[in-house]
């Protein structure tokens, strides 16, 4: 069966993402590794969360400088919706 595009950008984003603290914390690389890593990041990543969560655990720490953190390097734009 051939490799879906949707699951063909998720291991890209996972490889991606993996030394990243989110990448890191949500176990992107054993994802990626996994015989499938649509299921696992089913299982692993959670669907929903709030907009301060994400903010106050990863977000903030960008915006204040550090690099590395929801994606690779420095993360130069944000921005919010509701």
């Amino acid at each position: 069966i051939a490799e879906s595009e949707q699951t063909r950008t998720l291991k890209k984003l996972l490889i991606q993402a993996k030394h990243t603290e989110f990448g890191t914390f949500q176990s992107f690389k054993e994802i990626f590794n996994s015989d499938d890593p649509v299921n696992m990041h089913k299982a692993y990543v959670p669907p929903l969360t709030s907009c301060n969560r994400i903010y106050d655990n990863w977000i903030k720490h960008s915006m204040n400088g550090l690099k590395n953190v929801p994606w690779p390097g420095q993360t130069s734009f944000f921005a919010m919706s509701l």
